[in-house]
This record gives structure tokens, sequence and C-alpha cells, in this order.
């Protein structure tokens, strides 16, 4: 196994991770605000990349414009 596939699980890893924090809602209560700051603009720059269903939509987390 070399570096990029290393790199590559750990990516999924981490946004397993996350949006499994944002579902059951953990995110939003156990965190500091500079982190849930990061993690909501990452989750805006994801849908404005991706024309509306990113990374984060495929992993079930609900995104839109309200």
């Amino acid at each position: 196994m070399d570096t990029i596939d290393r790199i590559g699980i750990i990516d999924r890893l981490l946004m397993m991770s996350i949006c499994s924090d944002v579902l059951n809602e953990k995110l939003y209560t156990e965190v500091d605000d500079e982190t849930l700051e990061l993690v909501l603009t990452g989750i805006w720059e994801d849908l404005e990349s991706n024309g509306g269903f990113g990374e984060f939509a495929q992993y079930g987390v609900n995104v839109g414009e309200a």
C-alpha cells in the first residue's frame, strides 16, 4: 500500500466521522465555534463546487439552500 492509498483511506475515515457527527447532531453541540464554522464552511463549499451533490450528500448529509 503506497502513501496515496493511505491518504485516501484516512480521508474517507475522516469524512465518515464528520458526517456521522453531523447526522447525530453531536457536531452542533460538542465542538467549539471555530471547528463548527470550519465544517459548515466546508459543507457549503462542497455544495458550491459540485453542483449541489457533493461528497457530504453522498454520505447522507442533507444539504440545501434556504
